[in-house]
């Protein structure tokens, strides 16, 4: 990847980091801008395996997955 994209591309994902890290920070998190990186890291991951997976239920099931591990890791699967 050329320099000047890696450096765009990474002030956007830097930008998602800390919109997320501030979310996680009004939810009480102790580590919001760690979590915040292993969060968006697990998104971009389930999205990239979902997209090289052929088969469509799988990939739904792959984001599924994610979505769901990941609302339990942060407390949001829990009613109001």
């Amino acid at each position: 990847m050329a320099a000047k994209l890696r450096r765009h591309f990474a002030a956007g994902s830097e930008a998602l980091i800390e919109a997320l890290a501030a979310l996680l920070a009004q939810l009480g998190r102790e580590q919001p801008v760690a979590e915040a990186r292993s969060v968006f890291a697990e998104l971009l991951g389930a999205l990239s395996i979902a997209r090289i997976e052929s088969d469509a239920a799988r990939s739904d099931e792959i984001l599924a997955s994610s979505r769901t591990a990941i609302k339990h890791r942060l407390g949001l699967d829990r009613p109001a």
